[in-house]
C-alpha cells in the first residue's frame, strides 16, 4: 500500500471516529444546540465532501447571585445562635455553682470536667465547619473556650486550687489558640472572641493587688498581637476593639492604684501603647485592597488615640502638681502640658507626612488618613500656645502658626491643610475681637500693640489671598478669597476707627479738668468742639476709605472691591444727611457735604464714562 493510500485510510478512521463521537454525546444528552456550526478537524474535512458541524458542549451555568440575606434567616441562623452561646455559658455557670453548693463533686474534678468539655467542644465544632454551617461550628469554639475560661476562673477563685500564675498562663493559652484558630479559619468572630477573653484575663485573676508592671505588660502584648493580627486581616474592628479594652482596663487601674511616685513607669508604658496604636495606620489600613470601613476605623482609632493619650498625660500632672484639689490651675501644670502638646503636634505631623507619602504610593486610597494627622498636629500645637503664652501672645501666636501652615497647604496643594490654616485663623481673630479688645483699653496713638495686631491679621489675610489667587486651583478659591478680602476691610476700618477713638478720649477727659477751662461752660463748649471733630474724622475716614476703594476696584477691575466701595458710602451718606447734618457746626457740615458730594460726583462720572465696559454688550 503506497503512502497516499495510508493518508487516505488514516483520514477516514479519523471521520469516522468524530462522527461516533458526536452520535454518542447526543445520546447520552451531553451536546446542547449549537449556536454556530464549528468545522470538524482537518483531516476530516479532507477526507469527506460534506463538512460536519462539530457539537460544543455546553458549560453549566453560572450560579446566580442570591438576594441579601432575609431578616428571618439572619434571625435563625445568627441571633438565636448568639444567644444560645450566652445560654449556654449562662447555664454552665449555674451548673458549677450549684455541683459546688451542693457538693456532688470535688472542686478539682469541677474544674477538670469543665477543661475536659472546653476541648471536647472545641474539638467538635470542627465536624460543622462546612460552608452552610460554620456560624454554628464558631459558636460551638465560642462555647468552648468560655467553658474553659470559666473553669480556670472557678479554679483560682471560688476553689483556690490553681495558683494565680498558672491560670493566668492557662488563660493567656486559650486565648492564644483561639487566636490562632481564627488566623487559619479566616474567623473574625474566633479573633473577636480571642480578644475578649484576653481582655478579661486580667480581670478574672485579679488579686485586688496593684500588679502595675504586670497588667501593662500584658496589655502591651495584647496590643501587639492586635496589631499583627490587622496587618494581615482585614479586620479593623478587632485593633479598635483592643484600643477600648486597652483603654477601660487602664482606666480601671488609675482610678484605683495610681500614686504619684508611679509616674515614670506608668508614663512608659503609656508611650508604649500609645506608639503601638499611632503607627498602626502606617501598617495594614492604608493597603490598596482594605475596604472603607478599615479606612474609616484608622481614622477613627488615630483621634481616640491622641485623645486618651493627651488626657491620660493631663491626669498624671494634675496629680503630681496637686492643683485639682484646689481647684486652680498650675503654671508649671500649663507649661508642662503646653511641651507635650507640642510634643505630640511634631509626632502627628511626622505621622501624617509618612502616611502623605504611602498614600501617594496607592493612588486609589483616599487622602483622609493623612489629612486627619495633620489636622491633630495642628490641633496640639494650637492647644500648646495659650497654655505657654499670655495675653495678645496668644492670638498673635495664633495668627502667624495659622498663615504658616496655609503657606505649608498652598505649597504641597493640600486643600484640606489650608481649612485647617483657616480655622486658626479665624481662631485667632475671634479671640482678638472678643478677648484682646476689651483688655488693652486706651492706647496711646498708632504706637500701641492693638494696631500691631491688626496690622498683622490684615497682613496674614492678605497673605492667605495671594497664595489663593496662585494656586492652579484659584478658580475654587474665589469664594474664601472674597471672605478674606471682607475681613481685611473691616479690620482696617475698625483699627482706624479705635485709633480715631483713642486720640479724641484724652482729649475730652481732659477737658474738664484743665485750668483753661474755669466755669462749666467753656468746658462743655471745649467738649462739643472736640466732639464735633472726632464725628467729622469718623465720616472723612469713612469717604477717604471708601474712594480708595472704589479705586482700587477700578485699577483693579474687581467688582467685589467696587461693591464694598459702594456700600461703605452708602453708610458715609446716611451719616451725613441723618447725623452730621444735625451735630455738625456750619464750617464743618459744609466741608462734610462738599467732600462727599466730589467723591459721588467722580463716581458717577467714572461710571457714566464706562472705564470698565460694563456697557458694552457681552459676545455671545
Amino acid at each position: 500500500m503506497s503512502e497516499q493510500d495510508e493518508l487516505g485510510a488514516l483520514r477516514e478512521q479519523v471521520a469516522q471516529l468524530t462522527a461516533r463521537v458526536y452520535h454518542l454525546e447526543q445520546q447520552i444528552g451531553a451536546a446542547s444546540t449549537v449556536s454556530r456550526p464549528v468545522p470538524p478537524p482537518v483531516a476530516a474535512r479532507m477526507a469527506r465532501p460534506a463538512p460536519i458541524a462539530r457539537p460544543v458542549t455546553k458549560l453549566p451555568p453560572e450560579p446566580s447571585v442570591g438576594h441579601p440575606e432575609s431578616l428571618e434567616r439572619r434571625i435563625g441562623s445568627q441571633w438565636l445562635n448568639r444567644v444560645g452561646v450566652v445560654a449556654v455559658l449562662v447555664g454552665v455557670s449555674y451548673f458549677l455553682k450549684l455541683a459546688f453548693d451542693n457538693g456532688w463533686i470535688g472542686p478539682g474534678l469541677r474544674v477538670l470536667i469543665g477543661c475536659v468539655a472546653g476541648v471536647g467542644l472545641g474539638w467538635w465544632s470542627e465536624r460543622f465547619r462546612r460552608p452552610n454551617a460554620l456560624a454554628f461550628s464558631y459558636s460551638l469554639k465560642a462555647v468552648g473556650a468560655g467553658v474553659l475560661y470559666l473553669s480556670l476562673w472557678a479554679g483560682f477563685q471560688l476553689y483556690h486550687i490553681l495558683p494565680g500564675l498558672i491560670a493566668f498562663l492557662a488563660m493567656m493559652l486559650v486565648t492564644a489558640a483561639t487566636a490562632w484558630l481564627a488566623l487559619v479559619q479566616n474567623a473574625e468572630l474566633l479573633a473577636g472572641l480571642s480578644l475578649l477573653g484576653g481582655l478579661l484575663t486580667p480581670v478574672l485573676c485579679g488579686t485586688n493587688e496593684n500588679h502595675e508592671a504586670a497588667l501593662f505588660c500584658y496589655l502591651v502584648l495584647l496590643s501587639l498581637g492586635a496589631f499583627v493580627l490587622q496587618r494581615v486581616k482585614p479586620w479593623p474592628r478587632i485593633l479598635l476593639g483592643a484600643f477600648v479594652g486597652t483603654c477601660l482596663l487602664g482606666a480601671e487601674w488609675f482610678g484605683s492604684y495610681y500614686s504619684n511616685d508611679q509616674f515614670a513607669e506608668t508614663l512608659l508604658f503609656l508611650s508604649l501603647l500609645f506608639a503601638i496604636f499611632a503607627v498602626a495606620p502606617l501598617y495594614g489600613i492604608l493597603e490598596p485592597e482594605r475596604d472603607r470601613p478599615t479606612q474609616l476605623t484608622g481614622l477613627l482609632l488615630a483621634i481616640l488615640n491622641a485623645s486618651a493619650y493627651f488626657a491620660a498625660i493631663c491626669s498624671q500632672l494634675e496629680m503630681a502638681d496637686g492643683w485639682h484639689l484646689l481647684g486652680q490651675v498650675s503654671p508649671n501644670v500649663q507649661s508642662e502640658v503646653a511641651a507635650y502638646a507640642l510634643g505630640l503636634a511634631v509626632v502627628y505631623a511626622a505621622l501624617g507626612v509618612a502616611l502623605d507619602r504611602r498614600v501617594g504610593e496607592h493612588p486609589a486610597v483616599e487622602r483622609s488618613l493623612p489629612m486627619v494627622h495633620y489636622g491633630l498636629a495642628i490641633t496640639f500645637l494650637t492647644i500648646a500656645i495659650p497654655l505657654k503664652l499670655h495675653e495678645q501672645w496668644i492670638t498673635l501666636a495664633w495668627l502667624m502658626e495659622g498663615g504658616l501652615i496655609f503657606w505649608a497647604g498652598a505649597s504641597t496643594l493640600h486643600r484640606r491643610v489650608k481649612l485647617f490654616a483657616r480655622i486658626v485663623v479665624l481662631l485667632g481673630l475671634l479671640r482678638m475681637l472678643r478677648v484682646d479688645l476689651s483688655g488693652w483699653g486706651q492706647q496711646p496713638p498708632i504706637l500701641n500693640p492693638r494696631l500691631a495686631s491688626f496690622a498683622l491679621a490684615i497682613g496674614v489675610l492678605l497673605w492667605m489671598v495671594y497664595l489663593d489667587s496662585k494656586s492652579p486651583d484659584a478658580e475654587l478659591n474665589q469664594g474664601a478669597m472674597a471672605v478674606a478680602v471682607i475681613g481685611v476691610n473691616v479690620l482696617a476700618l475698625i483699627a482706624t476707627g479705635l485709633e480715631i477713638h483713642d486720640t479724641f478720649e484724652p482729649l475730652l477727659r481732659a477737658a474738664v479738668l484743665s485750668p483753661g477751662y474755669p466755669t462749666f461752660d467753656a468746658v462743655r463748649r471745649a467738649r462739643h468742639g472736640l466732639a464735633i471733630l472726632r464725628s467729622f474724622s469718623y465720616s472723612a475716614l469713612f469717604m477717604l476709605y471708601g474712594a480708595g476703594l472704589m479705586w482700587t476696584g477700578f485699577a483693579r477691575r474687581s467688582a467685589l472691591l467696587r461693591w464694598q466701595a459702594i456700600l461703605l458710602i452708602a453708610a458715609t451718606v446716611i451719616k451725613v444727611f441723618c447725623f452730621d447734618v444735625s451735630t455738625l457746626d456750619r464750617g464743618w457740615r459744609v466741608l462734610s457735604f462738599i467732600i462727599l458730594g466730589a467723591l459721588l460726583l467722580a463716581i458717577s462720572y467714572a461710571y457714566q464714562r464706562d472705564w470698565l465696559g460694563l456697557q458694552k454688550p457681552h459676545p455671545g
